[in-house]
């Protein structure tokens, strides 16, 4: 992998037809020309015959013209990589492999192995000291006068290096021997680690277990680590070894007894790891433990409290999330969380399903006093988002068709096939039969093989005798429209009002903000006490930000429950910075314990606002608070 200035260096001299000299490119990057050489000679190195940078003492460095198009192909490529290193970030590992094998070494040394000057490491040991502190808070690195120094223990290193490791596979599974390679400087072997990779997989074949991809490189990696910390002499001490998995110890085991540098007292730190991950047959459930069906019995009740609906009616969505909170506890209290590469696209995709499972946070925090990572909620998101896509109402249709008894049976053998989910036919009648049967049912829709409207209030889909492919699609749209349309007015109607609506024409904090916002919800009875709300709301906002997107916020509290669900507006005519976006919309919103489906339709109709920014501009050009409510019940009728 080329670096983001070795790139550089390529397209300087590809876009210099007649060469240019090493000086000019180490001007141009502000580094040195000895720098450049030796740049430009890893450049050469990874080429190796498939292209050279040549040089002479007149033109300076250039490309043959044999090789332009290779370049050009090559440029092309890398130029659409997405997350390309930075030279300084990929510079902070390289450095922090360095220290894990030379615990005490000069700021000049460092400079001088990876080619750049000693201030520019120090500057790079700063960043790469908060990053530690923010990311995985822990405090590896002291910098005394021109020295840097390890400060922490062999444990607590192999942990720091699993979380690297960790992170860059769940961002991409590719990425991991890539950083093992900077983890693990002069140490690292591609045939060693490609071996014990086989290893490893060869004894989960044998156990009858699949990892996913990126748990089998996540495991192999952290073994990999130790076996290699061994083996320069930086060794585990003892722990006590009562509480290790029994997977993780045959594993372990089987790799010490075929020669690899393990011992007993490395179980404890891989344990730690390797613990998080299902490691045994996918329906041998006996690793699953007591406490993670209660917590997830406990989540599910809650569920039911407050969204009425109940997730145990469905044995698969149980088992799954049972499985996945059995993990996610393992993860929370070893201290390895996952990050979800997607997670801003679940909350703003699906955000209904991301706000029932935050109700998971109080419930963990109550048993085990920390807090649920943001990235670990998206994940419950995914799988409640499932189940609510799955559980629709159906609606209540009657098929009128003057066509022969086969062609209505091939019509109902159609819905039946296509739209079981979503339509409950309940007869088929004549015309003539219409106007009696509606008077004494309720309909939601009329299919109908006339080519009329057959009724002034519910709508009629003309329906072909022998329907194709677009009859499913507009049909499937008529069904949207008709759950939606009328729905998102009524909603809208009920919580929201005028008098809950504040139009900010100066610049205001975000804390005043939310103060008058909870003040008014107190004030219309909506809450009992403001003061609580608003701590509530800010708290929250703090650990997961409810950012819909750049302009456009829905702020609401975990654990403070209103009298009646209600809306309270603040439209920003002055956009209020925070957390680097420019908010001018806020809804905060207050929801009351017992719940119907108008909360789950509220965030349907937020996360259709946010999607449409000429929607977002009308609402936040109204110019008094019944101009902003007529546009928003306009809005939410016309969504789709």
């Amino acid at each position: 992998m080329f670096t983001g200035r070795q790139l550089k260096i390529i397209e300087l001299i590809f876009n210099n037809t007649q060469g240019i000299h090493g000086s000019k490119i180490a001007e141009l990057l502000s580094v040195s020309s000895r720098t450049i050489r030796h740049e430009i000679g890893e450049i050469n190195d990874r080429w190796q015959n498939e292209c050279c940078i040549k040089s002479s003492k007149k033109s300076g460095y250039y490309f043959q013209a044999e090789n332009i198009q290779f370049v050009r192909d090559f440029l092309f490529k890398y130029r659409n990589l997405e997350n390309e290193d930075t030279d300084s970030e990929k510079r902070r590992y390289a450095i922090l492999g360095l220290l894990l094998f030379d615990e005490d070494m000069e700021l000049d040394e460092i400079g001088e192995r990876l080619y750049v000057s000693s201030q520019t490491v120090y500057k790079d040991i700063l960043k790469l000291q908060q990053q530690l502190k923010k990311k995985y808070g822990i405090e590896l690195l002291n910098i005394s006068g021109s020295y840097v120094r390890i400060i922490e223990d062999e444990h607590k290193i192999r942990e720091l290096m699993f979380k690297i490791i960790k992170d860059e596979v769940l961002i991409k599974e590719s990425a991991g021997t890539h950083y093992l390679k900077d983890l693990l400087p002069d140490a690292y072997d591609q045939s060693e680690y490609e071996y014990l990779l086989e290893q490893i997989k060869h004894y989960f074949n044998e156990q009858g277990v699949m990892l996913t991809d990126g748990n089998l490189i996540m495991a192999a990696s952290a073994i990999y680590i130790a076996i290699v910390r061994n083996q320069y002499d930086y060794r585990a001490a003892e722990v006590e070894n009562s509480g290790i998995d029994s997977n993780v110890k045959r594993l372990i085991d089987v790799l010490i007894q075929a020669q690899w540098s393990l011992y007993p007292q490395d179980m404890y730190s891989l344990n730690q790891f390797l613990h998080t991950f299902k490691l045994n047959d996918e329906k041998d459930e006996s690793d699953i433990s007591n406490f993670s069906i209660h917590v997830l019995d406990e989540f599910c009740q809650e569920v039911l409290d407050k969204y009425n609906f109940d997730l145990r009616t469905s044995e698969a969505l149980y088992l799954n999330m049972l499985a996945h909170f059995e993990y996610m506890l393992r993860r929370l209290e070893n201290g390895f969380q996952l990050l979800n590469p997607i997670l801003d696209d679940v909350k703003k995709k699906y955000p209904y399903a991301y706000e029932i499972s935050m109700l998971i946070v109080h419930i963990v925090y109550k048993y085990k006093n920390t807090y649920v990572q943001d990235d670990e909620i998206s994940y419950i998101a995914i799988y409640l988002e499932h189940f609510l896509e799955n559980v629709n109402q159906k609606l209540n249709v009657i098929l009128i068709s003057s066509a022969r008894l086969s062609v209505s049976h091939i019509l109902l053998n159609w819905l039946k096939n296509n739209f079981s989910n979503q339509l409950n036919v309940q007869t088929v009648l004549p015309i003539h039969s219409l106007a009696s049967y509606v008077n004494e049912n309720a309909v939601d829709l009329i299919l109908s093989t006339n080519d009329m409207a057959l009724h002034p209030i519910i709508p009629t889909y003309k329906i072909n005798s022998l329907p194709s492919s677009q009859d499913q699609l507009l049909l499937n749209d008529m069904i949207h429209t008709i759950r939606i349309s009328q729905r998102f007015r009524e909603v809208v109607k009920k919580h929201f009002s005028p008098e809950m609506i504040k139009i900010y024409e100066d610049k205001t904090t975000f804390e005043s903000i939310i103060t008058d916002m909870a003040q008014k919800l107190e004030t219309y009875n909506k809450i009992n006490d403001a003061e609580e709300f608003a701590k509530d709301v800010l708290q929250r906002e703090i650990n997961y930000p409810t950012f819909v997107n750049d302009l456009f916020m829905i702020p609401h509290p975990l654990m403070t429950f209103a009298n009646k669900t209600a809306v309270s507006v603040a439209i920003l005519k002055k956009p209020l910075l925070k957390d680097g976006r420019s908010v001018q919309l806020i809804f905060t919103l207050a929801i009351e314990r017992k719940q119907n489906d108008d909360v789950r339709v509220l965030f349907q109709i937020f996360k259709q606002i946010a999607a449409n920014k000429q929607s977002m501009k009308m609402l936040i050009e109204a110019t008094d608070n019944n101009k902003f409510l007529s546009a928003l019940i306009n809005l939410s009728g016309s969504i789709q």
